[in-house]
């Protein structure tokens, strides 16, 4: 700047990966393993192995999900970002994995930060424009096996 001072530099909110912790509503009718002793009734655990998980549509369970996002924070450290509202759906066949779709949406309002008032900066006009955007949207476009687990690829919007 002309004045000497040192101009700000703001390093743009890019996600380069965003995970899910995802808890998939399946009907007790098709659950696939016995649940170990312990657990509530109606409550079953994930295998590992795809092929366990029945054919059929699976709905997001918001109570028990999140969507993280991990952003470099001046090439130091990473900051944490969190979407607490969020839906889901899966639509699955074991059988047919090339076939599976996956859709999410998070209310971009919903980011939250451990530092005070950043969650609401960065919902603000300054980042996600909330009020603008106020949903983010994943729709997977291909599905490809990885070992015994099944991985998608998407494009990811806003709405």
């Amino acid at each position: 700047m002309s004045d000497g001072s040192v101009p700000a530099r703001r390093a743009p909110l890019v996600c380069r990966c965003c995970c899910c912790s995802w808890r998939l509503v399946l009907p007790p009718a098709l659950a696939q393993s016995a649940p170990p002793p312990g657990l509530p009734p109606g409550v079953y655990m994930g295998e590992a192995d795809y092929k366990q998980a029945s054919a059929g549509t699976y709905t997001l369970d918001p109570d028990h999900a999140s969507v993280i996002a991990r952003v470099s924070h001046l090439g130091y450290s990473y900051s944490i970002f969190r979407f607490d509202r969020l839906s889901g759906t899966l639509g699955w066949d074991p059988a047919n994995t090339a076939d599976a779709s996956l859709s999410a949406k998070v209310e971009t309002a919903s980011i939250t930060s451990n530092v005070k008032g950043f969650g609401e900066q960065l919902a603000g006009d300054e980042f996600l424009k909330s009020r603008s955007f106020p949903e983010a949207t994943f729709v997977s476009t291909a599905f490809r096996q990885t070992e015994l687990r099944a991985a998608a690829r998407s494009t990811a919007s806003s709405a």
